[in-house]
């Protein structure tokens, strides 16, 4: 009798403990992109990288969609010559790129877990740039088809580390500082 309650209490632990991990199907991510750096004589060394942050839904065991949204900023400058005079022009602009997309989660009896999907990205740009001539500024607003995918690896069942990558599959005006290839990582917090 004492060895099935002690069966019957750890399947009761077994059961529990699964089900807490499949009804964790909501998600929030915190990630950067676009990291980089340099340096220069003038400013030393510098770290740039874009972020951003998502929002997930499971479906199931294996249907996700994801609306994330990246805060992403990109300032070029430009010397010319013209007439014998020197002119100066810099062009900033940030943009809010907004991914909406659905993926396939390949559940694995480890930590890993991988997902490909595919779905769209929104960017609305305005650029501003000043320069010798005055200020000029131009928008544009692009909707991309893309495709996604990664890996997270679970720390615990309810916190992860993400490393995604996405691609547009369409050619952009050049001008569109949101880049065709983006990977990130991040931390994920499922809930």
């Amino acid at each position: 009798m004492r060895k099935a309650i002690i069966v019957s209490i750890s399947m009761l632990f077994v059961v529990s403990s699964l089900s807490a991990q499949q009804n964790r199907r909501n998600g929030v991510s915190v990630f950067l992109t676009d990291i980089g750096g340099g340096y220069s004589d003038s400013t030393g060394r510098h770290f740039d990288a874009a972020y951003g942050a998502a929002f997930d839904h499971r479906f199931g065991a294996h249907l996700s969609a994801e609306l994330s949204v990246t805060n992403e900023m990109s300032r070029q400058n430009a010397t010319f010559l013209s007439n014998g005079v020197i002119l100066y022009s810099v062009r900033t602009n940030r943009v809010y790129p907004i991914d909406a997309t659905a993926s396939y989660n390949f559940f694995s009896e480890s930590r890993w877990q991988p997902h490909i999907g595919a779905g769209l990205r929104y960017v609305s740009e305005t650029i501003h740039e000043n320069g010798p001539l005055g200020s000029t500024q131009f928008s544009t607003t692009t909707v991309s088809p893309e495709i996604v995918g990664g890996v997270t690896f679970r720390f615990t069942p309810a916190l992860g580390l993400r490393l995604d990558a996405k691609q547009i599959l369409t050619n952009r005006s050049d001008f569109v500082a949101d880049q065709r290839f983006k990977a990130s990582v991040g931390l994920n917090l499922r809930f």
